[in-house]
């Protein structure tokens, strides 16, 4: 994730223990925009938004997405993670 995702400004927390994490996404990019191109590419993410306690204004949850650990073993985790840099990395313009 940091080869792929850092240099466009992405941001996570390791997971520790857990089938979850949270990835912060830059502020030009929300995660309806994410979830759509990481689709085309073969990559079904969580929205945010899908997550979001009714009326909490606490969290910006369109500048979040879901990624679960616990469904594919390593070798496909580690290509759904280049997938999503590539889709970073077209919304970003670098």
């Amino acid at each position: 994730m940091n080869k792929y995702w850092s240099p466009y400004g992405v941001k996570f927390n390791p997971c520790r223990g857990g089938y979850f994490f949270w990835v912060r996404l830059p502020e030009m990019i929300t995660s309806g925009t994410v979830a759509e191109m990481a689709m085309e590419r073969g990559v079904w993410i969580m929205e945010g938004t899908s997550c979001m306690v009714p009326e909490d204004k606490s969290v910006e949850y369109d500048k979040f997405i879901r990624i679960c650990i616990a469904l594919e073993d390593e070798e496909r985790a580690v290509e759904g993670i280049k997938r999503l840099g590539e889709v970073f990395e077209k919304l970003l313009g670098q």
